[in-house]
């Protein structure tokens, strides 16, 4: 007979699954639902466990999620059933997106995915200079020890880079590039360092500030936004879809430090009397904290 034998053991009970187990079979049920279809030898490559306990697997999930997974004799694979409906774990697109941003741009190999079947993709890309690994190192090292670090800064309030003492306790993204939230030990106050911008890193005594001083950092603020008032009301909804607004205002929680970077990134820093409502969808409307 056409079909793939699995293990007859009794599944354990859902509650009781080792944790090993239930990342294999929330696999499966991830596969099944973004790629529609699973075989043993999906588990095998990504766990590397035997062709038996990828079978035993199969038998627990079946077991645990009756009619999720139907064998196609054809295919000779698992297909999810007609009336499949995860069980062990939520679908959740910004990580099915996250791996396919990240394959594309070669940050997770094909061995660690979690999906197979992966559409076509691209992503415009930013001009970004390379990051000296050894560099993110030191900033990292020097967060986790409590450092004080020399480097050479290019800023562009001065005319050619020179040496800046910094005591680095956070790292932020601002959606395009990487920074360090440090003390300035000149400035005596704290601030974001581009770690693109970085040369020559090395360590020269134990930090004397405390990420807890850092008000700005530790602060968190609100902002509230709402659509542009010029927008149709078809446009309107179509924006409050698009920004997952659930009412007439959408809260924004984000710490104080990095509220530029938001702001500066949905065009909120701009006077949006000025702005069509074709290019800025959203206003700020109020700064809560």
């Amino acid at each position: 007979m056409d079909t793939e034998t699995v293990s007859t053991a009794k599944p354990e009970d859902e509650s009781r699954l080792r944790w090993g187990v239930e990342r294999r079979l929330v696999f499966l049920e991830q596969r099944l639902f973004w790629d529609g279809t699973v075989n043993r030898n999906d588990l095998m490559g990504r766990f590397g466990v035997s062709i038996n306990q990828a079978s035993a697997d199969i038998a627990r999930y079946q077991a645990l999620a009756p009619g999720n997974m139907v064998y196609d004799t054809r295919a000779k694979r698992y297909v999810a059933g007609p009336e499949f409906a995860p069980k062990l774990s939520k679908p959740d697109a910004e990580r099915y997106l996250a791996e396919l941003r990240g394959r594309r741009e070669g940050l997770v190999e094909d061995a660690a995915a979690q999906f197979s079947d992966l559409p076509s993709a691209e992503i415009v890309p930013s001009p970004l200079r390379p990051l000296d690994p050894e560099l993110v190192r030191g900033v990292v090292g020097a967060i986790k020890d409590g450092a004080r670090i020399a480097v050479t800064y290019q800023s562009f309030s001065t005319p050619v880079p020179r040496e800046r003492l910094l005591e680095p306790h956070a790292i932020a993204h601002d959606g395009l590039r990487w920074h360090a939230r440090a003390f300035d030990c000149e400035k005596g106050d704290f601030r974001d360092f581009t770690l693109g911008r970085m040369t020559g890193l090395r360590r020269v005594g134990p930090a004397t500030s405390r990420a807890t001083d850092d008000a700005a950092w530790n602060r968190i603020m609100t902002l509230v936004l709402a659509v542009h008032p010029d927008a149709t009301p078809e446009q309107a909804a179509s924006i409050r879809a698009d920004y997952g607004f659930t009412a007439e205002r959408l809260e924004i929680r984000v710490r104080e430090a990095l509220a530029f970077y938001f702001k500066r990134r949905l065009r909120l820093d701009l006077d949006w009397r000025t702005q069509p409502s074709r290019l800025q969808h959203v206003i700020l409307i109020d700064e809560i904290g």
